[in-house]
């Protein structure tokens, strides 16, 4: 009611609805709300000291200490027994030393927990709404790269990027155009965050030379894997990957910025002129990928709060500073305008992070959609090892009452029999009983990198998430909703051809292959699930 104070709740949720929380008027009247949380923003409390762990710790160290004491008494009597005792609590105590020194020092980058909160700029719109777009959705990693390249080079106030994985001669073309909109243009300010992976001499030097050029009108934030360490050791990483230009014009989906990332075919004509790091050589030359872009001011606002506070989140615990002023305003109403294909749609913009603690908002969209849709479920994505929510989402529609064909477009075997391929591969075929029908991506040295999927002809998701435990528990990411039957439709169609592309799996032949996919599985899933 207009005038009353309201007061946001946040409250766990089961893992198969979005975050919800409850909205309490001050009339007292209660009714629950969907409620996304934004990067930064922890939705579960603080993990509280395990005093049981703790003394049966101590109970362990303590029984170890006697047990040498009763060895040592039996080999060399009482003062045998002392000096095993001692020796064995001195060992003790030495490795809970070096512990302790290397969780404060050596390890304080790798076990440093994300602040409690970050805050860039007021809610002017909401994360979690729709809004009204005007959208196009590329088929191609190409499309998406000239759309980024398009809107960099439209810009007047601000560019904003979160390239994930960037580097090589595609990543050192945008850098160029960068330079020459901000030598042109004195007002415009840009912020770069990108992963290290990639990142070659080349471009160091260039963004070297950019700050030194533009001050505090180029900033850009280099991020690396953060190690933790527990039972399962795991990395935490950025893994968002967007663009958003003045305030109004933005891109998101799947693609990165790099020669072999932004390139439907690689011809061997451009491999001499890349030096790819070690990371690089990892991977295949080319990618198969798409994207969506859009003009709306009100989602450019909400994903450019997003953008700040992973960029000062990311600050933080990369280089252990605060700037309290890194978020500004732009007007976001250039006068010029993109001309794109779907007009007035309908869409909105989710996030989801470690801070999230396994209640992640993108996991309970993704399980949502599921579970309404009608007919049909498209999943394409370059692995596939959802999660127990979406796991459980996708076994209710396919065996329930109202069955839904579940089809699955995975990166496959291209006939290389690369580790690399095989490591993601293996993984992903012994959660197939999830599906009805699979296409894996068989075309030689592409990698099928998309993050998509569609819910009949009504809806899709598309961004940055891939079907993995490392997406939904350990790594930043953004994913849009869109509900609009053209885009969705478009999308479907684009499926369809990758399915041309792809060797198809039948029901029948997953389950045949089902004991050697779960027995592969067994010994490499676990070398792989926390970090891929």
């Amino acid at each position: 009611m207009p005038g009353d104070e309201i007061t946001v709740l946040p409250i766990s949720y089961t893992g198969t609805q979005e975050s919800s929380c409850k909205e309490r008027t001050g009339k007292l009247k209660e009714r629950q709300v969907t409620y996304y949380p934004g990067f930064g923003e922890q939705i579960a409390p603080e993990e509280k000291t395990n005093w049981k762990r703790i003394a049966v710790q101590v109970a362990a160290a303590a029984t170890i200490i006697g047990a040498s004491a009763a060895i040592g008494f039996l080999v060399g009597n009482i003062p045998g027994a002392i000096i095993a005792a001692g020796m064995t609590a001195a060992l003790i105590v030495l490795v809970a030393t070096c512990k302790a020194v290397y969780d404060r020092t050596l390890g304080a980058r790798f076990l440093m927990q994300l602040p409690k909160e970050v805050n860039t700029a007021p809610d002017t719109y909401k994360l979690g709404k729709y809004y009204e777009a005007d959208v196009s959705l590329t088929s191609t990693a190409d499309e998406g790269f000239e759309w980024k390249k398009k809107l960099i080079a439209s810009a007047t106030e601000t560019i904003e990027l979160s390239a994930n994985f960037a580097g090589g001669s595609s990543f050192r073309e945008i850098l160029q155009l960068i330079d020459m909109k901000m030598e042109a243009n004195p007002r415009i300010k840009t912020h770069i965050i990108l992963s290290v992976d990639l990142v070659e001499k080349a471009d160091d030097e260039m963004l070297s030379v950019l700050k030194k050029k533009f001050g505090s009108r180029f900033e850009y934030l280099k991020t690396d894997r953060h190690f933790k360490l527990a039972l399962q050791p795991y990395t935490e990483e950025n893994h968002v990957k967007m663009l958003v230009v003045d305030g109004k014009y933005f891109v998101g989906g799947g693609t990165s910025i790099h020669p072999q990332m932004v390139r439907e075919s690689n011809p061997a004509t451009q491999q001499h002129k890349e030096e790819p790091t070690l990371a690089a050589q990892a991977l295949d030359s080319c990618a198969r990928d798409m994207d969506i872009v859009g003009e709306s001011v009100p989602l450019a606002s909400v994903m450019r709060k997003q953008f700040f506070n992973l960029y000062r989140l990311w600050e933080i615990r990369t280089e252990n500073k605060i700037v309290e002023s890194r978020f500004f305003e732009t007007a976001g109403t250039p006068d010029h305008s993109l001309e794109l294909e779907h007009k007035s749609v309908r869409m909105k913009c989710i996030v989801g992070g470690p801070e999230h603690r396994g209640n992640n908002p993108i996991v309970g969209a993704y399980a949502k959609s599921i579970t309404k849709a009608k007919k049909q479920v498209r999943l394409a994505n370059w692995m596939f090892r959802p999660t127990k929510p979406i796991r459980d989402a996708l076994e209710a529609a396919r065996t329930g009452d109202a069955k839904k064909k579940i089809i699955g477009y995975i990166d496959g075997d291209d006939g290389t029999n690369s580790a690399g391929k095989m490591v993601r591969i293996i993984p992903s075929r012994n959660n197939y009983p999830l599906l009805d029908k699979v296409y894996e991506a068989r075309t030689p040295d592409q990698t099928y990198h998309k993050k998509v999927a569609t819910f009949d002809n009504s809806h899709m998701i598309i961004g940055s998430f891939n079907f993995s435990k490392k997406s939904a528990n350990f790594d930043h990411e953004i994913v849009f909703k869109i509900k609009n039957e053209r885009v969705t439709g478009q999308c479907n169609q684009i499926l369809k051809e990758d399915a041309r592309r792809a060797n198809k799996i039948t029901r029948e032949t997953i389950e045949k292959n089902m004991v050697a996919a779960k027995a592969a599985s067994f010994f490499v899933t676990p070398l792989v699930e926390n970090y891929l």
